[in-house]
C-alpha cells in the first residue's frame, strides 16, 4: 500500500464522494478495479484528475490487501 494511495474528496455543492487512485498497485471499489489517476512520464508522477464517484456505502480495496469499508452520513 502506498503512503498516498488514494484521495477522497467530497463535493461540497452536491455531498457527493468521488475517489482517485494514486498508486501503482491499484485501488478497486465494491471489487471492482477503478482506473488509475497517475502515469509516469520520463520517472515523473504526474496526476490525470480521474476520479471515480462512491457510492454511499462501499468495501475500497487497497493493493487488494487493506480493505476499507465506506459509509457516507447524511449531515443533520
Amino acid at each position: 500500500v502506498s503512503r498516498e494511495h488514494v484521495r477522497l474528496r467530497r463535493d461540497a455543492e452536491s455531498g457527493a464522494f468521488f475517489i482517485k487512485d494514486l498508486s501503482r498497485l491499484g485501488t478497486s471499489v465494491d471489487g471492482q478495479q477503478i482506473p488509475s489517476s497517475v502515469e509516469y512520464v520520463d520517472g515523473e508522477k504526474r496526476d490525470k484528475n480521474v476520479e471515480v464517484k462512491l457510492p454511499a456505502a462501499a468495501r475500497i480495496g487497497l493493493a487488494e490487501v487493506v480493505f476499507l469499508n465506506f459509509r457516507a452520513s447524511v449531515p443533520s
